[in-house]
Formats: C-alpha cells, structure tokens, sequence
C-alpha cells in the first residue's frame, strides 16, 4: 500500500480498512488517516504557538486489527469459537494452513533481513553473520509456527467435536447463534431495539466483556513534529476552512460539513451551489493525498495543475453515501466517524455500538416497508407499483441507479439464503436454491477482493503514467485514473453496504417476534422489493460507469 502514496492515499486506506470487513475499523482508518509508510494525522508545518502545535493529536494502532503494541488479535488467527465438528475442521484447517504460511514466510525472510542488516553494520563479514543467524532463527520461528498452528488447529477440532451436541439440540429447537449475545437464541427483533436503542458506550463495553470478554482497542496519542518548512499558498486550505497545520482527520470532517451544507439537490435554487461543490471536491482530493498536499505547500497550484479531478458528486456519494437511502442503508461508518471527538479512548467501540444500531434500525424500517405486502393490507400488484414509485424517486438522486441495484441484488441473496432455513420456509428446492446462494456469496466476495487489488494496482500504474513526461495522451491517462478511481470508491462503498445488508436480511427474516408464515412472507416480499430495485437501477445506471452497474 505504500504505493498508493503515489496516487491517493484516501483510496489505498478505503482498500486496506475495507478488507477488514469491519466497517468501524475503516472509518478510524479513513479518518485517521492510517496507511503503512503514510505520515498519519499530523502534519510538519509551521503552526502559531497559539495554536498549541506540541499538543498530542488522536491517533490509532497502525494496521487494522492491531492493538495499541502492533500486535494482531487472536480473531485473526482463526481461533473463533467453532459451533460443531465442520466448524471446528475448517477452523483447523485454517489455522495450520496460515500458520504454516506465516512459516514459511519467516524461513524465507530471516535469512534475507539479517543478511542485509548485517551487511550494512560490517560489509561481508556482517552479511555472513546475518545471514547465518537469520537461517537459524527462520528455521525455529518456522518450527514454533507449525507447531503452534497443529495446536491450535486441534483445539478447534476438539472444541467443535464438543460443541456439536448443543448445536444440533440448539437447531432442532430452532435456535440460531447471536454473536453479539455469543449464545443460542430465538431471534427477537422487537427485544433486540428495545436492549440496543438504548445503550450506552460504556454499557456497550461492559456488555461485551461480560458476554465474550471483548477487550475494544483504545486510541493513543501521537506527538506532532515540529515547523519544517514554509507554505507558499494557502488557498485550498482556505477553501476547507481549515489552518495548514490540520490533521487529516481534521481535514476531512472539515470537507463533509461544508460539502454537506452546500450540495446541490439541497440547493436547487442556487446556480453557484455546483460549483462550490466542486471546489470543495477538488480541494479535498489534493489536500487528502499527502505526496500532492506536500507538492501543493512547496508549489502551490502551479504544482498540482494536471491533478485528475473525480466527479463531485460521485466523490461524496461513495465517501459518505446518500441521505435519500439512510433508511435502508443507514448512515455510512466514515461518516459517524466525522462525529468523533479526537484522542476519543472508545472510539472503536462507540462505532461499533453505532453499526449495531445501525442494522437494527435499517431492519426495523425494512419491516415497516415490507409491512403492506406481508398483513395483506394491499394486494401484490399494489405492492409492486408503491416500491416501484419509491425505487424512481430513490434513483433519481447521484449514483442512484448503482446503489438501488447494489441493495436490490443483497436482498434477494439475502431473502433466498432465509427460504431455505427451516427457520423461515425450508421446502427442498428453496433449501437447494439457498446453498446456491451462499455459494454465490462466497464467490462474489473473493471476486470483491479480487477486484479491489485489480483496481488499486491499476490505478497506481495509470497514476504513474501520467507522472512520466514521456507518456503520450496524458489527458486520457488522467481520465483513466479518474474513472479507475470511480470504481475503486464504488467497490469500497458496495463491500460495506453488502455486509450491512446480509446482517439486516437475517434480522428481518428470522425476527421470532413474528410467526414461521410471516417470515416467509417477509422473505418473499423481499425478494420482490430486490428485484424491483435491480430492475429499476439497472435503467437508471449511467452507462458511462459500466463497472458500478
């Protein structure tokens, strides 16, 4: 990633926190500003004594799913707590074969780390000493590696074999596994808004601990450098409102606040609103990439004139997302992040408190739309035409017709996976076409990341092309990188929604607040709404931007 420092760090740190498949830890990514090899939220910049330049700025651990001493958690190391005996396999399985990787990496590594450390403390000689001591210690990091991996892989194996009878009972009863709750359960939506609404952080926190001896990582302080250089203009910052001394994070809560204020489809009556967005989108997209902010402070805007400029409006959909679908996709995690105090200790644990709530409520409006289909209020061709009024409406806004056919196409995966529970239908065929449907979900995901490595490697080369004085047609390399760029926001956006959905249809189509019937009906009302949506979006999709359709 440190490559994306050539082209734009927002998008490389969107990619890297997104493949945690924590929407919480990428908006502390995003808005912190983190990448490996990026300089963080602080800046090196002259800053008037009044300002406080040596006070600690909020900062958190380096990569995503480190703790505050740069170590990973155990959660990635395949150690979660495996339901029955096929859990426990795969569980196992995964564990050896990563920690056999992680070997196989170390015994490769060492030699050529010490090798070249030792090379440049005493030449040969030091490089030989190196190179020695590094053989041995790949060779014993390898061992313990393996053999931690066969132990911890048995562990898995064991405790899955141990689980299986609680698991089948648990099933047969009807039961499914809350992983908040980290127990059997029969899932109640109604109980679970009347326990979430009202929760506190500090409550969230206990209740974790108490329930699965969740630790949340806690945010540190990060010493800002001191004056180094001068700024030749200033006018970008100026547009942000913002000193040059601001932090990343700083910067960009500086930008959602203005852009927010000054959209046009909430100032329709104002000709200039367009262009003050766009400025406020072209200023961000410097000052947000810290190899063209460091060129803008040394050069000024002569520094930074062949910058490729994204859509506006496409750039603040895909950042933060649309206000028109908060009800059925709630509010994006980068941007109940902009609402954060800095150096704010439980700031993890406050947006995960926030994502919880987020789904419930998501769920709890899904319902309410669902609701005429399911009682039997209005008859199905009634049905369609209301959610077919709402989807146009919903379309017609920037990046509509892409985010329309994104929610469409999780709630049918979403409603087919449901039928083929016993929970909520459970005939033979729809038991069929359900496993069909997780095994389209699991493609669709390593598609997903497959595509974001595909696009973050295309960008950077595209980037790079247009740095070089000997590339021709560098106007259409700088579009290149502006569409590449579009996609790369999308995948972004569309990874975190399908991951918020696939939570919401569950909660809805297994809510034991209503009858077996009603859960039926509320999957097959889904699966209507979801094709109305695809169908919808699909039409109203710019043809332009083939990828986000």
């Amino acid at each position: 990633f440190p490559a994306f420092n050539e082209g734009s760090v927002v998008l490389g740190l969107s990619s890297m926190a997104c493949l945690t498949r924590d929407p919480a830890e990428a908006a502390l990514a995003l808005l912190d500003g983190r990448s490996t090899g990026s300089s963080g939220g602080t800046r090196s910049v002259p800053v008037p004594e009044s300002e406080g330049s040596e006070e600690p700025s909020g900062s958190m651990a380096l990569l995503p799913g480190m703790d505050d001493g740069g170590n990973l958690p155990l959660s990635c190391c395949c150690v979660e707590r495996p339901h029955h005996l096929g859990d426990g396999l795969a569980m196992g399985v995964c564990a050896c074969v990563s920690c056999a990787g992680l070997g196989l990496v170390s015994l490769l590594a060492q030699p050529i780390a010490c090798a070249c450390a030792g090379y440049e403390l005493g030449g040969i000689a030091g490089a030989v000493c190196g190179l020695t001591g590094g053989v041995i210690s790949g060779i014993l990091g390898a061992a313990v590696l393996c053999v931690g991996g066969v132990v911890v892989g048995t562990k898995q194996v064991v405790l899955g074999a141990l689980h299986t009878p609680q698991t089948i009972a648990a099933t047969f009863e009807g039961k499914e596994w809350d992983e908040h709750l980290q127990q059997w359960i029969f899932y109640n939506l109604t109980e679970e808004a009347t326990k979430v609404d009202s929760m506190e952080v500090s409550e969230y926190v206990a209740f974790m601990s108490e329930v699965s001896g969740k630790v949340f990582p806690r945010s540190k302080a990060a010493v800002e450098s001191g004056p180094s250089k001068a700024i030749k203009e200033t006018a970008l910052y100026d547009i942000l409102g913002v000193l040059p001394s601001a932090s990343s994070g700083q910067i960009k809560k500086a930008y959602y606040k203005l852009a927010k204020e000054c959209h046009p489809d909430k100032n329709l009556q104002d000709p200039s609103a367009h262009q003050r967005f766009q400025e406020l989108s072209n200023a961000y997209q410097v000052l947000s990439d810290d190899k063209l902010r460091a060129k803008y402070d040394a050069e000024g805007s002569e520094g930074i004139s062949e910058k490729p400029k994204i859509d506006a409006r496409q750039f603040y959909v895909q950042m933060f997302g649309s206000e028109e679908f908060d009800p059925l996709i709630g509010q994006m995690a980068i941007v109940t992040a902009m609402d954060l105090e800095e150096g704010d200790e439980l700031a993890y644990a406050r947006l995960r408190l926030a994502q919880w709530k987020r789904e419930v409520h998501c769920a709890q409006h899904l319902v309410t739309l669902l609701s005429p289909f399911v009682s039997s209020k209005v008859n199905e061709a009634t049905f369609r035409k209301d959610i077919e009024q709402l989807a146009k409406t919903l379309s017609a806004g920037s990046m509509g017709g892409s985010l329309l056919q994104c929610i469409g196409q999780c709630y049918k995966q979403g409603a087919t996976r449901a039928l083929g529970s016993s929970n909520v239908s459970g005939g033979l065929m729809e038991r069929v076409r359900g496993a069909q449907s997780a095994l389209g979900d699991a493609q669709h995901l390593a598609q997903s990341y497959m595509s974001l490595a595909s696009l973050a490697l295309q960008m950077v080369d595209q980037y790079q092309k247009t740095q070089d004085p000997d590339t021709p047609d560098k106007e259409v390399q700088q579009q290149n990188v502006q569409q590449t760029a579009v996609n790369l926001f999308w995948e972004v956006t569309s990874m975190e929604i399908e991951e918020l959905l696939k939570s919401v249809c569950y909660k809805v189509t297994h809510d034991t607040a209503v009858e077996k019937e009603q859960r039926r009906q509320r999957a097959e009302a889904l699966i209507i709404v979801g094709e109305i949506f695809c169908s919808v979006g699909e039409s109203q999709s710019p043809k332009s931007n083939e990828k986000t359709a």
